[in-house]
């Protein structure tokens, strides 16, 4: 019954400093290294002016690259490409893939990084799940050319 009542406290004690400081991040942890943190949010209506390497909207998309330069159209100006919302992005047709990709890094330019093509990883071995089953096919296929061959000798 005590626990429950300390626990109980606790939460009120957390919730409470989320709403007074809702960019707390907080961790369990006592060690000073991962006590809590403050970040500082940019505002949400913050629009970057363009820069010379990225004069306009086009630049930008070219930049980042997996073609999402053919998305171009679909932003009427640098402050609508800065402040669009994914929900306006679905409604103008553009894929969830690029979508997010596209506005990642919006937010990654409003930060100050540098824009930069970031390639699609490629799965080996069928990816995590199934590397197991892929690889026994793969060298059990070697192993059944490698039996044939010597067979044929």
């Amino acid at each position: 019954m005590l626990s429950r009542t300390l626990f109980r406290t606790n939460l009120t004690h957390l919730t409470a400093s989320r709403a007074i400081f809702p960019t707390a991040v907080r961790s369990l942890s006592t060690t000073p290294a991962f006590q809590t943190k403050f970040i500082d949010p940019l505002p949400k209506d913050f629009v970057p002016s363009p820069t010379e390497q990225v004069p306009d909207v086009q630049t930008f998309l070219t930049k980042i690259g997996r073609n999402c330069s053919e998305y171009a159209d679909k932003f009427e100006s640098w402050e609508h490409f800065m402040s669009v919302t994914t929900h306006e992005l679905k409604e103008k047709g553009v894929d969830s893939r690029p979508r997010r990709y596209i506005l990642a890094w919006r937010e990654k330019f409003k930060r100050g990084e540098e824009l930069t093509e970031i390639k699609r990883g490629k799965k080996r071995w069928g990816g995590e799940r199934k590397r197991d089953e892929v690889r026994a096919k793969h060298f059990g296929r070697l192993k059944a050319e490698a039996r044939e061959s010597a067979a044929r000798k």
